[in-house]
């Protein structure tokens, strides 16, 4: 190996060292937001289930509906309830973000 061969096989494996800490600090990122993807959906099929117990499965239909037609107007609703309330909900995703994916089948990007 030529002292040039060597010089770039070293800066080669610094470049390896400092992916494998980027790709742990990934995964541990990656770790944790599966944990509050999954909180987020026991705590949205829990008020699921509270909303079907009060309403009829007619009235749920409906009001699924417009949730998904309206996500305009539940952004507003959720911005209201939180200045409202605000510690009504002890998560780490906010309230908004939890009714925005239920109404939207997961995609909380469009208001």
């Amino acid at each position: 190996v030529t002292p040039e061969q060597a010089a770039a096989l070293k800066d080669s494996r610094l470049v390896a060292q400092e992916m494998d800490v980027i790709l742990k600090e990934t995964l541990s990122v990656l770790k944790e937001l599966r944990t509050r993807l999954t909180q987020c959906g026991e705590d949205l099929e829990t008020e699921f289930n509270n909303v079907r117990a009060i309403l009829t499965p007619s009235q749920s239909a409906k009001f699924l509906v417009w949730v998904a037609q309206n996500k305009a107007c539940v952004h507003m609703l959720n911005e209201l309830w939180s200045k409202v309330y605000p510690s009504s909900h002890n998560s780490n995703i906010n309230d908004d973000d939890n009714l925005m994916m239920s109404a939207s089948g997961g995609d909380s990007s469009s208001p």
